[in-house]
């Protein structure tokens, strides 16, 4: 159920951390039970977000770790990709938490997951999380730069604000059917 995370996101919306964390302790217990690791991976997402908003960088760290752990083995690697995209840009906010050697491997992997394991397809259906990864990895990774570089649309600026407004993207596979319907309607009225 997406519930866990959709009263998690209201609780946010109104400022209010201690239920917000309340909701998510009681869904990370509920969904680890389950076998929706995508789901398991989205609340540990939120609660990521909520200890940042705690002002406590180190400990987002381990919880977006524990997503990571949750989709890491995974077929479709969006959101492991979109994950370490957003450990590489709490090292970037916090760079006097994280050790130079350990931000060296994070770039790697998420260079290695963008050339590895993303075709043209799981490419184009999620552009944003490939822009985001090509902009946090720069110009020191030219092969991961040339791949995708005739997306169309403008480049992605990581930001701050990105680790505590932004939704864990590809766990369409992890959703019940009417989820993404209803998800689908609102794209398109939203284009129209």
């Amino acid at each position: 159920s997406p519930l866990f995370a959709l009263e998690t996101k209201t609780h946010l919306l109104q400022k209010d951390l201690k239920s917000a964390w309340r909701v998510l302790e009681l869904g990370v217990k509920r969904v680890s039970e389950s076998t929706n690791r995508g789901r398991l991976a989205e609340l540990f997402w939120l609660q990521a977000q909520v200890v940042l908003l705690r002002n406590e960088p180190e400990k987002a760290d381990q919880y977006l770790i524990f997503a990571e752990q949750s989709v890491e083995k995974a077929s479709y690697p969006i959101p492991l990709l979109h994950i370490l995209c957003h450990r590489l840009l709490l090292r970037q906010q916090f760079p006097a938490l994280y050790p130079d050697e350990l931000t060296l491997v994070l770039q790697a992997r998420i260079s290695e997951t963008l050339c590895a394991s993303l075709g043209e397809e799981v490419a184009y259906s999620n552009q944003f999380v490939v822009k985001l990864a090509q902009s946090l990895l720069g110009e020191e990774f030219p092969k991961t730069m040339e791949l995708f570089k005739d997306f169309a649309g403008v480049d992605i600026q990581p930001s701050s604000d990105m680790l505590t407004a932004e939704n864990l993207r590809g766990l369409e596979e992890y959703r019940n059917d009417w989820e993404n319907e209803n998800e689908g309607n609102i794209s398109s009225e939203s284009a129209a």
